[in-house]
C-alpha cells in the first residue's frame, strides 16, 4: 500500500519517505521479486554523513566512537549496511541497520527500569547479604538488557547466535566503559551451555533474561534452562501466545526434573511472580509481554 506518511513513525522517517517513494516509482520495474524498504531513526555521530543515501560507509568494520561524539540530532538511515546509533538513558548503543533493535526507543528506559525494579524487589540483585550476582542475557542482540542492567550485577554474560550482534555488543560495552559484561556466540541448540559451564554452582545467584523472536524458544533451549535452573527468569516477548506456551513448558519440565530428583515441585519449582503488558506501539494491537518467574520460596 502506497502511503504518504506513517502516523506512528518518527519525524525524520516521515521526512525521508517522499524521496524513497519517488525512487521506488522510478525503479519499480527493477524489482523482479519485490523489495524490502528500510527506514531507521538514528542519532547522529559527529563526522557521520547525515545523508545516508550518499554515505560511502559500508559498515565493514565497527568504528570506534566516543560517547561525547553522539549528538542530539537525528537522521533517517535506509541502507542495511549502515550503523544505527541510539541512547537508552546514558548508554550508547550501535548496531547494524538491518538487525533487530526495539524501534520505540522512548519506552526502553521505562522497560529496562521495570526489569531492574523486579529483580530488586525479589532480592536477587542486589542481594541483602552483599553477595555476588550474575545475569545471563539470552538472545542478547547488541546488548540492550545486558548493558542497561550491568550496574545491578557482579557479572553479566550475553549469549546470541548471531556473531555480528556479539561483535556490536562487545563494542557497545567498550564504548560505555562497562567491564563486567562479556558476550558469546553459540548455536541455538547449545546456546546456554557456555552459561552452564562458566557459572557452574551459581544458579541461586543467577537471573536469566530471555527476549526471543516471535516464534519463542524451542524445547532444546528450555531444557538447557532447566538443567541450569537459574533463580529468576525474566521473559520478554513480542508474542504473548508463544510466551505463555514457553513458560508453561518451562514450569512443566522443571517439575518433571525435580520429581525425578525426589524433590517437591510445589516447593522448589518456578512460580509466576508478575505479568505485565508493555505498550511499545500505541494505537496498534501489538503489546510486549513481560513475565517474571522465581524458583523456590
Amino acid at each position: 500500500m502506497d502511503i504518504e506518511e506513517c502516523p506512528i513513525a518518527t519525524e525524520v522517517i516521515n521526512e525521508r519517505l517522499p524521496a524513497v517513494r519517488r525512487e521506488v516509482k522510478l525503479n519499480i520495474r527493477e524489482y523482479k521479486r519485490g523489495a524490502t524498504l528500510l527506514f531507521r531513526d538514528s542519532l547522529v555521530v559527529k563526522g557521520q554523513q547525515v545523508d545516508a543515501a550518499k554515505s560511502k560507509d559500508k559498515g565493514k568494520a565497527i568504528a570506534e566512537v566516543d560517547k561525547t561524539d553522539v549528538l542530539d540530532e537525528r537522521m533517517c538511515i535506509t541502507a542495511h549496511h549502515q550503523t544505527i546509533t541510539e541512547k537508552v538513558g546514558d548508554i550508547v548503543f550501535q548496531f547494524p541497520a538491518g538487525s533487530f533493535f526495539q524501534n520505540n526507543s522512548s519506552i526502553l528506559v521505562p522497560l529496562t527500569n521495570y526489569v531492574k525494579s523486579q529483580v530488586a524487589e525479589l532480592g536477587v540483585a542486589p542481594r541483602a547479604d552483599g553477595g555476588k550476582t550474575f545475569l545471563v542475557d539470552a538472545y542478547c542482540g547488541s546488548g540492550l538488557f545486558s548493558l542497561t542492567l550491568a550496574s545491578c550485577f557482579t557479572r553479566v554474560l550475553g549469549i546470541e547466535i548471531d556473531p555480528q550482534s556479539i561483535s556490536y555488543a562487545t563494542h557497545n560495552a567498550k564504548t560505555n566503559s562497562i567491564t563486567n559484561a562479556s558476550f558469546h556466540a553459540g548455536a541455538s541448540e547449545h546456546i546456554f551451555e557456555s552459561a552452564i559451564v562458566e557459572l557452574e554452582g551459581e544458579a541461586d545467584r543467577t537471573t536469566l533474561i530471555v527476549d526471543p523472536p516471535r516464534k519463542g524458544c524451542d524445547e532444546a533451549f528450555l531444557r538447557q534452562v532447566v538443567a541450569f535452573r537459574p533463580k529468576v527468569v525474566v521473559y520478554v516477548s513480542c508474542n504473548v501466545h508463544t510466551m505463555a506456551e514457553n513458560v508453561g513448558t518451562l514450569i512443566r519440565l522443571t517439575a518433571d526434573a525435580l520429581t525425578a530428583e525426589g524433590k517437591d515441585p510445589a516447593m522448589e519449582g518456578y512460580r509466576i511472580m508478575s505479568v505485565r503488558a508493555i505498550d511499545l506501539f500505541p494505537q496498534t494491537h501489538h503489546a510486549e509481554g513481560l513475565l517474571v518467574l522465581m524458583r523456590g520460596d
